[in-house]
């Protein structure tokens, strides 16, 4: 680990916060400390002298304080490199600061004596290990609809990475920009900022009614989040106006300014969805600043996750269910349970095939 410590404001009280890092958990190695939000060349000799005689951990460096690379923050966290926020030129500027601050020869040379080998966590139902002599992915027998773009952007990476794993193609389109969906056997909606492109989802009348129908048709789709929103009724950002959405669940989805929900959740389907069967469980995360207005699920809607917290006590953030469009506001990781990708990829096989049968048919 190379240790970042903020170290604005901060003097000799930055030696005892470096400490209680390197001296709480005895299984961590340390290449480095590095010192962030430095404001002069005095104020990082300030920092050194602090650190002097508590630790062999070097200092390798200092990051100075600078508003043309900070990248800012919004309510449900940092802006995210799909809005550009670090232009080329910001990047070089990091590039070079990281050159001429950093001592980047001494930290290359303590990584191998910091970094031996370790035993990586391992999930309940763990996968093969990524090696070059693991076997390869299936061919992609499936077609995975993603939505990807500023409204849509925060996904698991894992979580495509199962997919693909288990014989998807990942098509990616834009939920704003695209006319309907690519040609795909499943959808995968994710998190993101729909109530910052409320208006132009909302235009795109014909990507949501091509998304109502494909739900309608029984396609396998997940959506989480920011994907759930879409696909409620209406999205009622907070100064109070309300947009169309896709329709699917008969919802409507109001902003607020305060947090509605945030922590880590462990979640147990309570019945078949298209992730896989009741009784599966798999862990997840719950974060986010709007609520449901109506919170009588009609009755073609079904709850379809029981959820707790890190503590075991009852969240209350139930998944639905409905035709085979499953929706929550849970991020699900895959990897804590690879079965629900894989439950995804059959889910889709078999749509795909019913498909196929009723053309044959025709």
């Amino acid at each position: 680990v190379l240790l970042a410590v903020d170290a604005a404001s901060m003097a000799r009280s930055f030696a005892a916060l470096v400490k209680g890092f390197l001296d709480f958990d005895p299984d961590l190695r340390f290449c480095g400390v590095l010192a962030n939000n430095v404001g002069s060349d005095r104020h990082l000799a300030y920092l050194q002298q602090a650190i002097n005689g508590i630790t062999d951990v070097p200092l390798l460096g200092a990051t100075p304080r600078n508003a043309g690379v900070t990248i800012p923050d919004r309510h449900l966290g940092l802006y995210t490199a799909d809005d550009h926020v670090l232009s080329d030129a910001a990047v070089d500027a990091l590039a070079d600061m990281a050159a001429a601050r950093l001592d980047l020869d001494a930290l290359v040379n303590r990584l191998p004596e910091a970094a031996p080998e370790v035993a990586l966590y391992e999930p309940d139902e763990p996968e093969e290990p990524d090696t070059p002599d693991m076997p390869a992915a299936p061919a992609p027998d499936v077609r995975i609809g993603v939505a990807r773009d500023a409204a849509f952007c925060f996904y698991y990476e894992d979580n495509l990475d199962v997919l693909r794993r288990n014989g998807c193609d990942i098509q990616f389109f834009s939920s704003m920009k695209d006319f309907a969906p690519p040609d795909v056997d499943g959808l995968y909606l994710g998190g993101g900022y729909p109530e910052l492109f409320a208006a132009a989802l909302s235009e795109n009348v014909s990507m949501r009614e091509s998304i109502f129908r494909l739900c309608a048709s029984n396609m396998p789709v997940y959506a989480e989040c920011g994907g759930f929103m879409y696909l409620c009724r209406k999205l009622v950002t907070a100064d109070g106006r309300p947009y169309d959405m896709a329709g699917v669940f008969a919802f409507n989805v109001c902003m607020q300014q305060r947090l509605a929900a945030l922590g880590y959740r462990e979640i147990e389907f309570i019945r078949d969805t298209p992730l896989g069967p009741a009784g599966t469980t798999v862990r997840g995360h719950e974060f986010h600043y709007s609520h449901l207005a109506e919170t009588d699920a009609p009755a073609d809607v079904l709850p379809a996750y029981g959820a707790t917290d890190k503590s075991g006590a009852d969240r209350g953030c139930p998944g639905w269910l409905i035709h085979r469009c499953l929706g929550s506001y849970v991020h699900l990781h895959f990897k804590s349970r690879p079965a629900v990708g894989r439950g995804f990829a059959a889910a889709c096989r078999k749509y795909k095939a019913e498909q196929e049968a009723r053309h044959a048919a025709r």
